[in-house]
Protein backbone atom coordinates (compact mmCIF):
# COMPACT_ATOMS: atom_id res chain seq x y z
CA UNK A 1 0.00 0.00 0.00
CA UNK A 2 1.19 3.24 -0.67
CA UNK A 3 1.52 6.29 1.03
CA UNK A 4 -0.97 7.92 -1.60
CA UNK A 5 -3.58 5.32 -0.98
CA UNK A 6 -6.84 6.86 1.46
CA UNK A 7 -6.80 4.52 4.36
CA UNK A 8 -10.25 2.75 4.09
CA UNK A 9 -10.48 1.36 7.75
CA UNK A 10 -12.60 3.18 10.58
CA UNK A 11 -10.88 4.79 14.06
CA UNK A 12 -11.17 1.92 16.32
CA UNK A 13 -13.38 3.80 19.01
CA UNK A 14 -15.97 3.26 15.89
CA UNK A 15 -15.22 -0.52 15.94
CA UNK A 16 -15.77 -0.55 19.61
CA UNK A 17 -18.82 1.53 19.78
CA UNK A 18 -21.35 -1.04 18.44
CA UNK A 19 -20.25 -3.67 20.68
CA UNK A 20 -20.27 -1.38 23.75
CA UNK A 21 -24.10 -0.97 22.89
CA UNK A 22 -24.96 -4.52 22.19
CA UNK A 23 -22.73 -4.96 26.06
CA UNK A 24 -24.83 -2.29 26.98
CA UNK A 25 -28.01 -3.60 26.17
CA UNK A 26 -27.49 -7.16 27.12
CA UNK A 27 -27.05 -5.95 31.19
CA UNK A 28 -29.57 -3.68 31.30
CA UNK A 29 -32.08 -6.59 29.96
CA UNK A 30 -29.88 -9.08 32.52
CA UNK A 31 -32.37 -8.39 35.09
CA UNK A 32 -35.46 -9.06 32.81
CA UNK A 33 -34.13 -12.59 32.15
CA UNK A 34 -33.70 -13.82 35.35
CA UNK A 35 -37.07 -12.43 36.40
CA UNK A 36 -38.58 -14.08 33.62
CA UNK A 37 -36.26 -17.46 34.17
CA UNK A 38 -37.30 -17.43 38.01
CA UNK A 39 -40.86 -17.50 37.34
CA UNK A 40 -40.98 -20.25 34.23
CA UNK A 41 -38.94 -22.52 36.80
CA UNK A 42 -41.38 -22.02 40.07
CA UNK A 43 -44.70 -21.38 37.99
CA UNK A 44 -47.58 -18.79 38.67
CA UNK A 45 -50.44 -19.21 41.28
CA UNK A 46 -53.30 -18.44 39.39
CA UNK A 47 -56.69 -17.18 40.31
CA UNK A 48 -59.70 -16.85 38.08
CA UNK A 49 -63.11 -15.18 39.39
CA UNK A 50 -66.19 -14.92 37.10
CA UNK A 51 -69.10 -13.55 38.77
CA UNK A 52 -71.98 -13.80 36.87
CA UNK A 53 -74.35 -11.22 37.58
CA UNK A 54 -75.37 -8.68 35.64
CA UNK A 55 -72.51 -6.33 36.80
CA UNK A 56 -70.15 -9.39 37.37
CA UNK A 57 -66.09 -9.26 37.19
CA UNK A 58 -64.29 -10.90 35.56
CA UNK A 59 -61.39 -11.37 37.50
CA UNK A 60 -57.54 -12.92 36.52
CA UNK A 61 -54.71 -12.63 38.74
CA UNK A 62 -51.53 -14.48 38.19
CA UNK A 63 -48.49 -14.30 40.68
CA UNK A 64 -45.01 -15.42 39.93
CA UNK A 65 -44.85 -18.57 42.83
CA UNK A 66 -41.38 -16.97 43.81
CA UNK A 67 -43.29 -14.18 45.64
CA UNK A 68 -45.46 -16.85 47.03
CA UNK A 69 -42.25 -18.72 48.26
CA UNK A 70 -40.92 -15.14 49.38
CA UNK A 71 -44.08 -13.87 51.32
CA UNK A 72 -43.99 -17.79 53.24
CA UNK A 73 -39.95 -17.10 54.41
CA UNK A 74 -40.77 -13.70 55.62
CA UNK A 75 -44.11 -14.27 57.37
CA UNK A 76 -42.62 -16.09 60.16
CA UNK A 77 -40.16 -12.98 60.67
CA UNK A 78 -43.23 -10.53 60.49
CA UNK A 79 -45.90 -12.56 62.03
CA UNK A 80 -45.15 -12.17 66.14
CA UNK A 81 -44.10 -15.19 67.68
CA UNK A 82 -47.23 -15.49 70.32
CA UNK A 83 -49.68 -15.56 67.04
CA UNK A 84 -47.75 -17.98 65.53
CA UNK A 85 -47.04 -20.35 68.81
CA UNK A 86 -51.33 -19.97 68.84
CA UNK A 87 -51.11 -21.40 65.07
CA UNK A 88 -48.06 -24.67 66.16
CA UNK A 89 -50.36 -25.12 69.33
CA UNK A 90 -53.48 -25.74 67.46
CA UNK A 91 -51.98 -27.38 64.60
CA UNK A 92 -49.60 -29.96 66.88
CA UNK A 93 -51.96 -32.21 67.16
CA UNK A 94 -52.66 -32.44 63.73
CA UNK A 95 -49.07 -32.31 63.03
CA UNK A 96 -48.43 -36.54 61.94
CA UNK A 97 -51.60 -35.72 59.80
CA UNK A 98 -50.98 -33.40 58.21
CA UNK A 99 -47.23 -34.65 57.07
CA UNK A 100 -48.30 -37.61 55.86
CA UNK A 101 -51.15 -35.91 53.98
CA UNK A 102 -48.66 -33.55 51.84
CA UNK A 103 -46.51 -36.71 51.41
CA UNK A 104 -49.75 -38.09 50.04
CA UNK A 105 -50.73 -35.32 48.18
CA UNK A 106 -47.30 -35.31 46.61
CA UNK A 107 -47.46 -38.70 45.42
CA UNK A 108 -51.02 -39.45 44.63
CA UNK A 109 -50.93 -39.40 40.56
CA UNK A 110 -52.78 -36.87 38.33
CA UNK A 111 -56.20 -37.03 37.75
CA UNK A 112 -58.90 -35.94 39.70
CA UNK A 113 -59.32 -35.70 43.39
CA UNK A 114 -62.53 -34.82 44.55
CA UNK A 115 -65.34 -34.09 42.48
CA UNK A 116 -68.47 -32.93 44.23
CA UNK A 117 -71.77 -32.04 42.95
CA UNK A 118 -74.81 -30.36 44.69
CA UNK A 119 -77.80 -28.38 43.61
CA UNK A 120 -76.40 -25.73 41.62
CA UNK A 121 -72.96 -26.33 42.56
CA UNK A 122 -69.81 -28.19 41.40
CA UNK A 123 -66.56 -28.33 43.38
CA UNK A 124 -63.83 -30.18 41.25
CA UNK A 125 -60.01 -30.54 42.83
CA UNK A 126 -57.20 -31.98 40.77
CA UNK A 127 -54.08 -32.87 40.28
CA UNK A 128 -51.91 -32.71 36.97
CA UNK A 129 -48.22 -32.01 36.27
CA UNK A 130 -47.32 -30.68 39.99
CA UNK A 131 -50.44 -28.56 40.07
CA UNK A 132 -53.35 -28.66 41.50
CA UNK A 133 -56.40 -27.06 40.40
CA UNK A 134 -59.63 -26.11 42.93
CA UNK A 135 -62.82 -25.43 40.26
CA UNK A 136 -65.86 -24.18 41.61
CA UNK A 137 -68.60 -23.65 39.71
CA UNK A 138 -72.16 -22.25 41.03
CA UNK A 139 -74.72 -20.76 39.87
CA UNK A 140 -73.62 -17.04 40.47
CA UNK A 141 -69.78 -17.19 40.37
CA UNK A 142 -67.16 -19.65 39.00
CA UNK A 143 -64.10 -19.61 40.67
CA UNK A 144 -60.77 -21.38 39.34
CA UNK A 145 -57.51 -21.23 41.69
CA UNK A 146 -54.47 -23.05 40.25
CA UNK A 147 -51.14 -23.49 42.61
CA UNK A 148 -48.09 -25.68 42.49
CA UNK A 149 -48.15 -29.01 44.27
CA UNK A 150 -45.02 -28.09 46.93
CA UNK A 151 -46.99 -25.34 48.87
CA UNK A 152 -48.95 -27.55 50.81
CA UNK A 153 -45.26 -28.43 52.09
CA UNK A 154 -44.29 -24.70 52.18
CA UNK A 155 -47.04 -23.80 54.49
CA UNK A 156 -46.28 -26.71 56.73
CA UNK A 157 -42.32 -25.27 56.85
CA UNK A 158 -44.06 -21.84 57.43
CA UNK A 159 -44.96 -22.68 60.90
CA UNK A 160 -42.37 -25.18 61.69
CA UNK A 161 -44.65 -28.26 61.72
CA UNK A 162 -42.18 -30.06 59.21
Amino acid sequence: MSANQPNHTRPASRRRWPRFLIIAMLVMLMPFVVVATAIAATGTVTVRVHDRSADGVNLVIPVPALLVDVAAFVAPHIIPDDALADVRREMEPFREGLIAMVDAIEDCPNGTLVHVQSAGDDVLVTKSRGRFRVQVDSSDVDVDVSVPARFARRALQMVDLM
